[in-house]
């Protein structure tokens, strides 16, 4: 009926879900009990199972089956490992048993949790965190399971085999980022400035679960790569620097590279040259360390990639410095004229890196090259005579040399290279060297009478620039000519409209051979001169004479025909420019304004070809400015009387202020230069007053309607616009103050 089977040793149920009778194939199940003791009766036969018979004779073999317990079901981590033995101890049949089984198999069931591992290293990183761990003895695999809170008593279930895409009980939300043997891991699932916590656990071939293993927080960030300044070079001293014939390299700038973790090569450098600057540089490096050169370039724009071979080692542990050296380009490699005066800096704006960059290379060596041309020195005189051309100029600021070339073609264009000297009579193109030196003038011998010639001139400084060229010509040989000179102009004056004439500026005609007949001169005066002026004269020297005039509508060109041609001749005369200021009724309206007035002698038109310039003159500013405007006080009444007060502007060239009584309409204004006294009439109104007071009583009965309006008058006549008041108006900005209670009205 039944078969005791007794367990060992002692506990060993526990680990046993299952004892089974069962044949000696395993086939035939004749009973089977769950164990709640070691001892375990297991009924045999009808209802459930085959019937267990012995029979006389040869003995019949039976199996004691054990199955282990569930994982879930097993005792709680940290188990053991259970040996358990098995036999037969007692029948329940007919017969009297008799029991003698004493041997048995030893079923080793393992259900030891292993030892727990540990973390060696964890170490966020850029989008990512580095796990790494020290095994643990009798695991086959580990499992590690982030989260962004802490860990409280979770674990794996003992007996589940985890994978990536598995989640712990009670932790939906926390990713399983590791299920393998190894004992390190690169979590690349991490995202930067997010903190996390990371659980570890090692497990044996049973899926038997270690003691947990925890670390934390750890928060990822993005890698830094920080360009840093280093101490800035002085190229050259700070002189400025000429182009040279084989450019000299300068260290411009110094800057740094580090990480804020781990190392990197970097491939590629983005420089930033100063504005306009990259048209001056012939090559640019980048040299770090022990002097490695890394990369360079010929750059063609302000800011460019630099491809770097060999890559600049970078790390975290200290900075690497490295240097940006520029080479100019060579006088021949030079843009052409006008040129510029370079000034060379140079900045490391960025990198090629997976890293966040962040740039603070802000400060540059600055590195000067003269390569501007300096002006073109002025032509004065080109005077003709017998087979010579006798040539002047006056030197350009920053010259120290000019190059005069002359040729038989207007449309000879040649000019010379930069950096090159030339000597008299050197065939450039279609021109000749008619002079190179320091001087201001040169005599050109040798030339045929009557035939054209044209000059080009250029200056050259120290650093050998030229200039663009000043051209004039043709020019004959043998020929007479009338020369344009300057004289000792008039001092700088100051007028208002209605002034007499004054002198501008004086000039001198002279020819180079036998006399001729000035018939007009023609006349450049400053922007707007024309607004202010009536009148243009030439006049002698002492103003007694005038040849001639012009008036009306004046422009900034005037030609002044002369009534009477003046006759000239080898000794310098001497004329004037005489200018009228229009008169107050003439001049624009008010406001007006201050005009500055200059004039120069453009051409003249005479028999002989024309030469020199006049490059001189005073300057006569002509007032016709309105002052400010008068401020009113509010009027009071006191009785009969009403007492008016006002305060008068601050100009300097004030005169006095004008006070006129009318009606509101018409405006009642005075002339432009008229003077005033009291009792005058103005327009429709009358004068009260001119002076600098500041008050004024009117008795005057039955002026109801009456408006009192302020003109501040200047010295030059000019009247400003007016300052009007109506006591009729009850407010404070133009009307009355009436002492005591009052009523009235208001919006």
């Amino acid at each position: 009926n039944s078969v005791t089977v007794t367990l060992s040793p002692s506990g060993s149920h526990q680990a046993i879900g299952l004892v089974e009778v069962v044949s000696d194939d395993g086939l035939t199940v004749y009973g089977s009990q769950a164990p709640s003791g070691d001892e375990v009766v297991v009924s045999v036969g009808a209802p459930s199972h085959t019937d267990l018979i012995a029979r006389a004779g040869t003995p019949v073999p039976y199996q004691i089956r054990l199955t282990p317990r569930a994982a879930a079901d097993m005792p709680a981590p940290p188990g053991q490992v259970h040996a358990v033995r098995a036999r037969v101890t007692a029948l329940d049949c007919f017969n009297e048993a008799v029991v003698n089984d004493t041997g048995s198999a030893t079923l080793t069931i393992d259900n030891e949790s292993p030892a727990a591992a540990s973390w060696t290293t964890v170490t966020p990183d850029d989008a990512k965190v580095l796990l790494n761990w020290q095994g643990s003895t009798g695991a086959v695999g580990y499992i590690v399971v982030r989260s962004e809170s802490a860990f409280g008593s979770e674990r794996p279930t003992e007996g589940v085999v985890y994978g990536l895409t598995d989640s712990l009980p009670n932790l939906p939300d926390a990713p399983i980022v590791y299920a393998d043997s190894g004992t390190s891991h690169d979590d690349a699932t991490a995202a930067n400035n997010t903190t996390y916590y990371y659980a570890l656990w090692a497990y044996d071939a049973c899926s038997n679960y270690s003691p947990v293993a925890t670390s934390g927080p750890h928060t990822p960030t993005r890698t830094i790569l920080t360009i840093g300044d280093a101490p800035v070079p002085e190229p050259n001293n700070g002189e400025v620097l000429c182009p040279e014939a084989t450019p000299t390299t300068f260290d411009l700038n110094a800057f740094t590279l580090q990480r804020s973790r781990g190392s990197e090569a970097i491939s590629e450098l983005v420089i930033e040259l100063s504005e306009g600057s990259v048209a001056g540089v012939q090559k640019l490096e980048v040299f770090c360390g022990d002097n490695t050169r890394h990369g360079f370039a010929s750059p063609t724009v302000s800011e460019f990639s630099l491809t770097l071979d060999p890559s600049i080692p970078v790390t975290h542990q200290s900075p690497i410095e490295c240097q940006i050296r520029v080479a100019p380009k060579s006088l021949a490699e030079m843009p052409p004229p006008p040129g510029a005066l370079y000034e060379f800096e140079a900045r490391v704006t960025s990198v090629t890196t997976a890293s966040q960059v962040e740039a603070e290379d802000t400060t540059s060596g600055v590195l000067r090259l003269d390569n501007e041309s300096p002006p073109p020195p002025l032509w004065d005189t080109v005077i003709p005579g017998n087979a010579t051309l006798d040539l002047t100029w006056t030197m350009s600021e920053g010259a120290t040399r000019v190059l005069v070339l002359r040729s038989t073609l207007e449309s000879a264009a040649d000019t010379p290279l930069e950096g090159e000297v030339y000597g008299d009579n050197t065939t450039l193109g279609d021109s000749e060297v008619a002079f190179f030196g320091s001087g201001t003038s040169a005599l050109n011998r040798g030339l045929l009478n009557g035939e054209e010639y044209w000059y080009a001139i250029f200056g050259l400084d120290d650093c050998r620039n030229y200039s663009v060229a000043a051209r004039t010509g043709p020019h004959s040989p043998g020929e007479a000519a009338t020369l344009i000179g300057d004289a000792i102009d008039p001092p700088d004056s100051a007028a208002c409209p209605g002034d007499a004439a004054l002198m501008l500026d004086t000039f001198t005609v002279a020819t180079t051979l036998g006399v001729d007949a000035v018939k007009a001169v023609t006349v450049e005066l400053s922007e707007e001169a024309g607004s202010v002026l009536s009148l243009v004269e030439i006049v002698s020297a002492d103003g007694a004479t005038v040849y001639g005039a012009s008036s009306g509508a004046i422009g900034q060109v005037v030609t002044v025909p002369l009534a009477t041609p003046v006759e000239v001749g080898t000794q310098p005369k001497t004329l004037a420019i005489r200018v009228t200021p229009k008169s107050h009724a003439q001049m624009p309206a008010a406001p007006g304004a201050t005009v500055s007035v200059s004039g120069r002698v453009r051409s003249i038109d005479c028999r002989n070809q024309k030469t020199g310039r006049d490059t001189g003159s005073a300057t006569l500013t002509i007032d016709n400015s309105s002052p400010a405007v008068p401020q009113w006080k509010p009027a009071v009444e006191s009785g009969a009387d009403l007492q008016l007060a006002w305060t008068n502007p601050e100009d300097s060239d004030l005169a006095g202020v004008l006070l006129v009584r009318g009606s509101a309409e018409p405006v009642d204004v005075p002339d432009e230069g008229a003077d005033y006294t009291a009792g005058d009439t103005v327009g429709a109104g009358k004068a009260l007053l001119f002076g600098d007071q500041t008050a004024y009583t009117d008795s005057a009965q039955g002026l109801e309607n009456a408006v009192y309006r302020l003109f501040a008058q200047d010295t030059c006549g000019n009247y400003s616009a007016p300052a009007e008041l109506d006591p009729g108006k009850p407010s404070t900005d133009g009307g009355v103050d009436v002492p005591g209670p009052a009523l009235g009205a208001y919006d």
